[in-house]
Order: C-alpha cells, then structure tokens, then sequence
C-alpha cells in the first residue's frame, strides 16, 4: 500500500519556549486513508498540520507527501483551518473558484464541486449570509475543488451544533469516498475521530509523540449507539485518560 504521508520529525520548537511542543513524532499514512489525531488542547495538533502544510518549516526533520520533500505549500495539499478564513466580499462560487488551479476548466469544475457538496443553490450567496453549518460546507469545497492527494482538516466542526455536526460528519464521509483523497484530521472529540476514521492516533502532551495507534474496522456508515462503535470508543477513551494521567 503506498504512502500517502511520512512524518519524521525529530523536533519542533516555539521560539520563545525551549521545551519542544513535538519530539520524535513519527508516522506514516496510507492512500486514501481518513486518520484522526487525537490530543489535548495545546499539545500542537494545528501546528503539525502547518507543518505538513508547508507553512511552517522551522523544525528538524522530514515530512512527505507522497514523493515530493515538503518545504513550502503546494497544490496537492490543502487545508481547512479552525477559522474558515472565507472572503466576505466573494461569493459562495467567487470563494471557490479563487482556489482553482488556473490550468483546469473553471466551470466544469465549479459545476462538480457545487454539486458534490449541495451548494448549487447558494452560488451567489456570500459568507455572511451562510448558516455555520453550510459555511464548513464551503471551506471543505474550496479546499477540495482541485482534488488534492491529503486533505488536512483542524478541527473542523468544532463550532457547530452537535446535529449539524453529525450530518456534516455523515455528508464529509461520502463526499470524501468519491474524490478517493487522503485526510488527516485533528480533533479533542473521540466520537468525532471514532465516527469517521479509518485508523485514531493517540498523541501525548508537549512534547507530543504517538502514543497508541487504534485501526477502526467498523463498516461505514458508523451507528454510533451500536456495541461495536461504543467499544472502539471506550478503549480511546480509556487511552485518553491514560495518557491525560501521564502528565
């Protein structure tokens, strides 16, 4: 199975702490695989993404996607930060197409993604007149409107509602199976990571490492009040506390 990411970072430090926030964090992702981080707050969950983004490189260590060496940003990684960061003046389209590679068929691919993500209705629709929930909506398209090969999502529901959330959760999972793009997700919400994840990685507290590797071999769509799903979620529950004691 190829590798869609590699993490060999030996250390990573703020400027004005010298006690590392990453240390020995080392990790490899597969193709097409959805992996959840799973961590406390201030353990560094966003900085790594920065990281594996390409916006951050002020680290000791490796980190690929795919075969390519990661030193800056590129096309075929995009992100989804905590803050949606979309252009209050652009249009739900306008917001879209502003991430479009300038090579590709505009239209045509506007035209998909509004489709995959139920958005047709609301292409001339700016930001602020956008529920929460269809605001995630548009962040997670234009991130995804040139099919990068990893998708990096920081904690992206963590300011809706818990249905909202769940049915975005639920809309995320199919959309995701139809482009076949590699995510990797950070979140403090084991459900969250129980319900959409192909393998929940357990990371400790500064400085962050893996700590346990769960795979989550449930079929989807998860049942989230079936035994199956509450025991996966009880044993990262349980590693949780373990690793909360720990510090």
């Amino acid at each position: 199975m190829p590798y869609s990411l590699k993490l060999d970072i030996v250390k990573k430090s703020y400027p004005s702490s010298r006690l590392p926030i990453l240390k020995d964090f080392h990790l490899d992702i597969e193709d097409q695989q959805f992996v959840t981080i799973l961590g406390s707050s201030g353990c560094g969950k966003s900085t790594l993404l920065r990281m594996i983004a390409g916006i951050d490189n002020n680290y000791n260590g490796e980190i690929w996607v795919e075969n390519r060496l990661v030193k800056s940003p590129s096309d075929d990684c995009s992100i989804v930060f905590q803050e949606l960061r979309l252009f209050p003046w652009m249009s739900v389209k306008e917001n879209i197409l502003f991430a479009l590679k300038k090579q590709k068929d505009g239209h045509e691919e506007l035209l998909r993604i509004l489709k995959l993500f139920d958005l047709e209705e609301y292409s001339n629709v700016f930001p602020g007149n956008l529920s929460g929930g269809m605001s995630q909506k548009l962040a997670l398209a234009r991130a995804l409107i040139n099919i990068p090969n990893l998708l990096l999502l920081d904690e992206p529901f963590s300011s809706l509602d818990y249905i909202t959330k769940i049915r975005l959760q639920n809309d995320l999972i199919n959309d995701l199976n139809k482009l076949k793009t590699t995510v990797l997700m950070v979140t403090h919400d084991i459900e969250e990571a129980v319900f959409v994840s192909d393998k929940v990685i357990i990371v400790s507290y500064c400085p962050s490492k893996v700590i346990k590797i769960f795979n989550v071999d449930l079929p989807k769509p998860r049942n989230r009040s079936s035994k199956e799903f509450l025991i996966v979620y009880q044993k990262v529950l349980d590693c949780m506390l373990e690793v909360l004691h720990m510090n």
